[in-house]
């Protein structure tokens, strides 16, 4: 009876080790590469170009709105818009509007940058990670676009 128990308790723990479950841990080493996970699920990271991130379109919209409370204020800006290769109004719209077509829900700054224009967004999963990569890939002001990858440690250790 005794040596069926400890043949027994032997056998659970060899099973447990070869999962990678000891004491409840997962271990991602214990997952074949070509099966983790490889970004986040419906994360994109979105790089835009200086001075083209939606907080700064919306600060040169609003203040697009307050000089145009005045006539000379409108005729400033009517100049700007001759002068200007873009105009923030038609950026922040074509913005919002790809931001519909990936199913953004949400977008945050992304914290380690200095510069504030690299942002998180979270997708619905209504479309894949990918094409919403590739829809926001395609704005003129978006540096770069690509998934939220995931990083794993090497199963090796440090000296």
């Amino acid at each position: 009876m005794v040596k069926n128990i400890l043949l027994f308790s032997v056998l659970i723990l060899a099973f447990s080790s070869q999962a990678g479950l000891i004491n409840g841990i997962y271990d991602p080493g214990s997952t074949p590469i070509n099966e983790r996970e490889q970004f986040v699920a419906n994360q994109v990271i979105v790089k835009f170009k200086s001075g083209y991130d939606p907080e700064t379109l919306k600060a040169k919209v609003m203040q697009r709105t307050q000089l145009s409370r005045t006539f000379l204020g409108k005729i400033r800006v009517m100049f700007m818009d001759l002068l200007a290769k873009t105009v923030p109004m038609r950026e922040l719209q074509l913005l919002e509007t790809v931001n519909k077509q990936a199913g953004a829900v949400n977008q945050e700054i992304l914290a380690i940058e200095s510069d504030k224009s690299t942002y998180i967004i979270t997708l619905n999963g209504k479309k894949s990670v990918e094409k919403a990569v590739e829809i926001y890939s395609k704005l003129s002001f978006v540096e770069y676009a690509e998934a939220n990858y995931l990083v794993y440690p090497m199963n090796q250790s440090l000296p």
